[in-house]
């Protein structure tokens, strides 16, 4: 079941058409949709078919159980997804830019394309971002990775030649809300380049993230969208406490202070630049 449905995935573009009626032909990841529905019937059920799921994820869909558990904020989808071995440290693969290509204008018929983003982020930057000291606390006690750095990532493109179209790969493009969310202050927001090639190296680790990090609803729906404007804050207030607390905790596990490789950024740099002394 999980393997008869390729449409879907995190590394191929999607072409999604939507007509005026409803239809389940055009749900990405179909077969595993299929197969936690067919889980939900029963306990027993359940209990034999989540392993293969897991694994399933793990093999082919980059361990997004664990990554799309850390960043809802859900400890036991976390332990579960760790449970059945699933990367700790694997680069985050859930994420997609989605572009209307085609649209009769009444709503009768839309075409979507899903194009995914190639990430570095891991599920303790992650973590670290929204705030979460429980699961960076669990994240580090089950090996993750508090020197891994993250750089900006890319996408594909569809580019047009007389000899046929190519796909190929981009940095994303300028408005993305990720150039904002690998930079520590608006100068360095602004000298990032328009269009680049390769991928442009930036080496934040997870305490560059805590650092900018917040529990709020707000500071996760900015980021969550997938453009910044301009005139948005690159940090929102944290009113909870727990950028000291997860700094604490990255910097007595062994980080690196130096934040952001790419700038030499001190972590005494970003919290006295955001006036969190």
């Amino acid at each position: 079941m999980l393997e008869e449905y390729p449409l879907g995935g995190y590394t191929k573009y999607e072409k999604i058409s939507v007509g005026w009626y409803e239809s389940q032909n055009y749900l990405s990841f179909k077969g595993v949709r299929d197969a936690i529905h067919l889980g939900a019937t029963c306990r027993k059920m359940h209990t034999i078919i989540a392993p293969f799921i897991l694994e399933h994820d793990k093999k082919v869909n980059f361990s997004s159980a664990l990554l799309l558990s850390v960043k809802k904020g859900s400890m036991e989808g976390v332990i579960r997804a760790l449970s059945h071995g699933q990367d700790i440290n694997t680069a985050d693969r859930t994420l997609f830019d989605i572009f209307i290509m085609d649209s009769d204008g009444y709503d009768y018929y839309t075409e979507y394309w899903r194009i995914p983003i190639f990430s570095t982020l891991t599920s303790l930057h992650w973590a670290s971002f929204y705030g979460n000291e429980e699961l960076v606390t669990y994240l580090l006690a089950n090996g993750a990775d508090f020197q891994q750095r993250a750089d900006l990532g890319s996408q594909h493109s569809l580019e047009t030649y007389e000899s046929g179209d190519q796909w190929e790969s981009e940095t994303l493009h300028w408005s993305h809300s990720h150039r904002a969310m690998m930079t520590a202050t608006k100068e360095q927001y602004a000298a990032f380049p328009i269009y680049s090639d390769l991928e442009i190296p930036i080496g934040a680790n997870a305490l560059f993230f805590a650092l900018k990090g917040s529990p709020s609803p707000i500071h996760r729906t900015k980021w969550d969208a997938s453009t910044f404007k301009e005139d948005d804050l690159l940090v929102t207030e944290d009113e909870s406490g727990c950028r000291l607390a997860i700094t604490k905790r990255l910097i007595r596990a062994g980080s690196s202070l130096i934040t952001c490789e790419a700038t030499k950024f001190h972590a005494l740099h970003q919290a006295a630049a955001y006036r969190d002394i």
